[in-house]
């Protein structure tokens, strides 16, 4: 549950969910209402006071950056609601939902038969079992590995809390994580009949005669104001359909800031969420470094691709901010060997799957471009850092070596100066993948 205030305490932004809390419809009336003003923060929890209700919340504050302002994101947790009845205290709290995957659509989408795919789920959950103290010691190799199989089986918001775990600076924060991890595991169901309901539910409790209206939990939206921009990249839709809810992101109704940005400012990706839409469910991390031996040996290596190439030498010009601006047109292409049949074969997935799962990739890629670059130009490394791990990702269960490799680098990079050469080296590579996989189309 998310809601967001700028640098005067204005309510800028909100999920679907913060608002239902408290009895409204549409953002309008919850920003009419005032209610984060009469919100009291302390040091790890804030209670809002609005009408007869107290509603006690943990909270983690998150500060963004947009082009013109600071914002402050509230990411809620573990509500309580408080009500006043002839005197007495009412508490409440709001019960989660359970996750319904469709067994038969997903089962059909990444090749596998639906008794196949109940058998997977039914190891992966098995498998985080086992692996509970490995999780509490962040073990990458455990935490990729379960990351890996949960994109595999398209489980949303797996890949999020894991990656939270593995970057989680405490015990106390790393236990909390995966606590929420196995709820989230135990609310999983192959039965239609307890999928999440999404219109609001009325329950009425008996106390004195007095009806107290809970609304349940319902999938997140944010809604925000437009901005203009000059320029828009048309959007291709990918070929899967995969809907995603890290941080609850599924049925997000992202929109962005209305103000004026300058010609030279590059345009925001209109859908920033698309990212989370997409990855975390389709791909998680991989460990590629054990397995580059074998596959050097079985890559087929692609002539096409092994040419001498001049130094890469892409247009730059100084931006207002000062940042060095990139243009990707000038980029030249750098060799690549991939061999689609390898990620088949290690995967146990039909070649044809693979090849539609890079197609996603290169469009996913392209779509964002000018969000890594908007991150860029505001120098915001944790966006650039969260961005690279989805993108490496998808390129490492794919076995795309040195676009992983590159987009590895860009994760852990922590010199914003070396981020423009970076960028260059992993374009280059994408326009070879994009280019073989338009030449293996045509043969």
């Amino acid at each position: 549950m998310y809601y967001g205030y700028n640098q005067k305490n204005q309510l800028i932004l909100a999920d679907r969910e913060f608002i239902n809390l408290f009895g409204y419809k549409v953002f309008s009336e919850l920003e009419q209402s005032n209610v984060i003003n009469n919100a009291q923060v302390e040091k790890d929890k804030v209670t809002f006071f609005h009408q007869k209700l107290a509603i006690h919340a943990k909270y983690k504050l998150r500060e963004l950056l947009s082009y013109d302002d600071v914002i402050f994101s509230m990411e809620l947790s573990n509500i309580v609601t408080e009500e006043n009845v002839e005197g007495k205290q009412v508490k409440k709290r709001i019960e989660p939902q359970a996750i319904y995957l469709d067994v038969h659509k997903i089962s059909s989408e990444v090749g596998l038969s639906v008794d196949d795919y109940k058998l997977y789920l039914d190891g992966f959950i098995d498998q985080s079992i086992i692996d509970e103290p490995k999780l509490k010691n962040a073990n990458d190799k455990s935490i990729k590995s379960l990351s890996a199989l949960a994109s595999m089986l398209k489980i949303p918001d797996v890949n999020i809390l894991l990656l939270k775990i593995q970057k989680s600076s405490s015990i106390e924060e790393r236990i909390d994580l995966i606590d929420e991890y196995y709820n989230r595991l135990a609310l999983l169901t192959l039965d239609e009949s307890k999928k999440s309901i999404k219109n609001v539910e009325t329950k009425t409790v008996e106390m004195k005669k007095i009806e107290i209206k809970v609304t349940p939990k319902v999938e997140p939206k944010i809604e925000l104001k437009p901005i203009e921009e000059k320029k828009v990249e048309p959007k291709v839709e990918p070929k899967l359909d995969i809907k995603n809810n890290d941080f609850n992101f599924d049925d997000f109704d992202l929109e962005l800031f209305e103000n004026d940005t300058d010609t030279k400012t590059p345009p925001e990706n209109k859908n920033p969420d698309r990212l989370d839409l997409k990855f975390n469910e389709l791909f998680g991390d991989f460990d590629m470094k054990n397995n580059k031996n074998t596959q050097n040996n079985k890559i087929e290596e692609f002539e096409d691709f092994k040419h001498d190439l001049p130094a890469m030498t892409p247009k730059i010009k100084p931006t207002t901010s000062g940042v060095a601006e990139i243009d990707f047109n000038t980029i030249k292409a750098l060799p690549i060997h991939y061999n689609p049949k390898l990620a088949a074969d290690e995967l146990n997935l039909p070649i044809v799957l693979i090849e539609e799962f890079v197609e996603d990739f290169i469009q996913q890629a392209k779509q964002d471009r000018d969000h890594l670059l908007a991150s860029y130009y505001q120098k915001d490394m944790d966006n650039i850092h969260e961005l690279g791990h989805k993108l490496k990702g998808a390129a490492s269960n794919l076995r795309i070596n040195e676009i992983a490799d590159a987009l590895e680098d860009i994760q852990f990079c922590d010199d914003h100066d070396k981020l423009r050469d970076m960028f260059i080296k992993y374009w280059g590579y994408f326009i070879s993948l994009e280019d073989f996989m338009a030449t293996s189309k045509r043969g």
